[in-house]
């Protein structure tokens, strides 16, 4: 596939596995100059060896104010200026009601306010070159419920983030969009594949429910709310990425 990114410069944070690492392969293959940031040291230049000689790697916390701009900043020096940003690192805790503020402003500090504080050093750098295009790697459960509060309340303002920032940066001809994956399985997930492997053989395809079931008690099988996935349908099964197998 050719996206027309030959020569182009995107910068990746949280780019040393899963997701981040996936996106800069393919900005790779697609002749982009990338560069990653992680804040393990050691899987970042595992990573960037991995990648290839067109990464250029820098240890970052994004969470950490003054770093992921240096981060930004520092790459569009090695490179010669910046055409995309990937803002990917993110999690979050504030797993109920009763989970400590701090947990919920570390989900806010490291989604929103990290993407936040790229794009501030992102938009002078594409204004020079006269585009370019920002990304926030959000989550499906920014959009609808599951997942943990805090994780849930971060990615919905990121969400919200990219759609102000849309508009405010259109006239630059720099187009902000957001992504919201679902599940997701990779290496150094070991725990997650084997509870999807628990559930997938108790779940029952849609197809097969449809011709044991009449149309009254399939209406029982299916999903009350999003998060409720008494019967798994195709748009929940996990995405492999580059390095899984299809065991």
């Amino acid at each position: 596939m050719d996206l027309g990114l030959q020569g182009r410069v995107a910068a990746v944070t949280g780019g040393s596995h899963g997701v981040g690492y996936a996106i800069a392969q393919a900005l790779l293959a697609e002749g982009c100059r990338v560069a990653i940031c992680a804040r393990d040291k050691a899987r970042l230049d595992a990573a960037a060896q991995s990648l290839g000689h067109d990464v250029f790697a820098q240890t970052a916390d994004v969470a950490k104010p003054g770093e992921v701009e240096g981060f930004v900043q520092t790459a569009a020096s090695h490179f010669g200026g910046l055409d995309i940003l990937v803002h990917n690192a993110g999690g979050g805790g504030g797993a109920s009601l009763g989970a400590p503020d701090a947990e919920f402003s570390q989900a806010i500090e490291l989604n929103v306010l990290a993407g936040l504080r790229a794009a501030r050093a992102a938009v002078p750098l594409m204004r020079t070159r006269g585009h370019g295009r920002i990304i926030f790697i959000a989550s499906v459960y920014g959009r609808e419920s599951g997942g943990r509060a805090g994780y849930n309340v971060a990615k919905a303002a990121e969400i919200s983030l990219a759609k102000a920032l849309s508009r405010e940066l259109a006239k630059d001809k720099i187009l902000v969009n957001s992504v919201a994956p679902g599940s997701l399985m990779f290496p150094g997930r070991s725990a997650g594949h084997r509870r999807l492997r628990r559930v997938r053989p108790a779940a029952r395809p849609l197809r097969r429910a449809r011709r044991s079931c009449s149309r009254r008690r399939l209406s029982c099988l299916r999903p009350r709310e999003p998060g409720d996935r008494r019967l798994l349908d195709r748009r929940w099964r996990p995405v492999p990425l580059p390095g899984m197998t299809s065991s």
